[in-house]
């Protein structure tokens, strides 16, 4: 038998008389209406100042909703930022700056994903009269973000006491609606930059319901930008704590409904902040098992889904990530064989699709990790040929975007780069090929710009190598 939404009155009268019908409706509404108030304790925003009918399409109240959101998260960015201009410390105002910022963007990131699930969530028979009457205090001109935070948070602990009364397990799905509004409520105190409140409510709201999924996905997102905000804050510490909360609450994610994308994509993200902070605070040991779990939670998913292309490149980078690792401990054998088997995924990946150029770039740093240590190793004709297959890619890149100079930087470089090996390697008049074709790249590039310090040292290298092997050459004049 389905249950009523929360907070709505779904009656039938029973009557035959049509008039009858309607007078009855209305007193079914008035009650119910009358039993929230008591219930709650206080009157609602929307009976206090009554709001007007919802107007407009679908579309517009989306868009009126997005810009609320991201006018809190801009107001809320701006303080910040000029309370940290309080601080008489430079380099503790530059990291609260930058604290600041990155919370900014993170929420700006968010807004479309809340915005939508606020306009879809009002229009569904099934939302909680206090979740509807809280998203049109958000999109009304006389309510906003402050005044929605302001009415739920009034009913915040009626909501949990009768939440908690009711948890029951048949009337599970019921209570989560119930509770709807304070998850929500979670939410826009996490735009405001109210953290601690944030984290309060989906503490308490996971005390209730434990095993509630989109309340433990939420805070697993709460927590990862909580995370983020603590690392651009020169925090690790409290980032290490934020992420490995958040790794806990996926594992039982995961453990309770294994075949939901978005619970997969929460711990495998967990597993690779883990893995990226600990590896830049160097704790190696830490980093190297962040990414083996990583790996060996991917493994399984390609067991059900080989040809999936998400889990194949998740696996592609967490080898990557392992043969960092290992270089950093000087294994060059372990990085060897990690980064051989990160390029094998990855050049199975450009062969499915040539034109993704996220692949392209995937495949262009597994090419040059292995050339490295291929060097590192001594190993000259691997190294050679991972280098010319990684020339191969840049230069794909570079035709994908002419505009981009970074990408013929790159090729000037490992043109620079080939003429060195094929120098070592007694091959002159390759090397001097490979310099030449370095000299026009680069030389272009300072020209455009005789400002760029980057370009005009590299240019007066590549002039450097070329006249060394001249000169090796016996060749004084080019």
């Amino acid at each position: 038998m389905n249950r009523p939404s929360p907070l709505s009155s779904t009656a039938s009268t029973g009557l035959n008389s049509p008039c009858g019908a309607v007078d009855r409706r209305l007193t079914v509404r008035f009650r119910t209406v009358f039993l929230v108030f008591l219930i709650l304790g206080s009157t609602p925003f929307w009976v206090v100042h009554p709001l007007p009918a919802q107007s407009g399409t679908a579309s517009e109240s989306l868009e009126t909703l997005r810009a609320r959101l991201l006018a809190a998260v801009r107001e809320t960015h701006r303080q910040e930022v000029a309370e940290a201009e309080k601080n008489s410390d430079e380099q503790k105002r530059k990291l609260l700056k930058e604290a600041a910022e990155t919370a900014r963007r993170q929420h700006e990131e968010t807004i479309d994903e809340l915005a939508a699930s606020f306009a879809t969530k009002a229009e569904k028979n099934a939302t909680s009269l206090m979740l509807k009457g809280m998203i049109r205090i958000l999109t009304d001109p006389r309510g906003g973000v402050d005044a929605a935070i302001a009415q739920v948070s009034s009913q915040r602990d009626s909501i949990l006491r009768s939440a908690t009364v009711r948890s029951e397990a048949a009337q599970k799905e019921y209570n989560r609606a119930y509770l709807e509004p304070l998850l929500q409520l979670a939410a826009l105190h996490d735009l405001k930059g109210q953290s601690a409140k944030a984290r309060e409510l989906y503490r308490e709201i996971l005390t209730v319901d434990s095993e509630w999924p989109e309340a433990l996905h939420a805070s697993i997102r709460f927590l990862f930008r909580q995370g983020d905000i603590a690392r651009a804050g020169a925090a690790p510490a409290d980032a290490r704590l934020h992420y490995d909360n958040a790794l806990r609450l996926a594992q039982r994610l995961n453990t309770s409904d294994s075949a939901n994308a978005r619970f997969r994509w929460d711990l495998l993200l967990s597993y690779e902040k883990l893995g990226d902070l600990a590896s830049a605070q160097n704790e190696l040991a830490s980093a190297a098992q962040a990414n083996r779990d990583c790996l060996e939670f991917t493994k399984k998913l390609l067991v059900q889904d080989p040809n999936n292309s998400d889990w194949l490149r998740i696996s592609s980078l967490a080898q990557l990530e392992l043969g960092d690792v290992a270089m950093k401990q000087e294994k060059l054998d372990e990085a060897a064989q990690a980064y051989r088997d990160s390029l094998a995924v990855a050049m199975k990946l450009v062969a499915k699709d040539p034109g993704n150029t996220l692949w392209l770039r995937d495949l262009w740093v597994c090419q040059s990790r292995f050339s490295d240590v291929a060097v590192r190793q001594g190993k000259v004709n691997a190294a050679l040929q991972a280098h010319r297959a990684h020339l191969t890619t840049t230069q794909k890149l570079a035709a994908n975007d002419p505009a981009d100079t970074q990408w013929q930087y790159n090729l000037s470089i490992i043109h620079r780069e080939l003429g060195g090996m094929a120098r070592t390697q007694g091959r002159l008049d390759e090397a001097m090929q490979a310099y030449g074709n370095s000299i026009a790249i680069i030389r272009k590039l300072a020209d455009s710009d005789s400002a760029n310090t980057q370009w005009q040292i590299a240019l007066n290298l590549s002039y450097g190598d070329l006249g060394n092997l001249a000169m090796a050459q016996g060749k004084f004049e080019l």
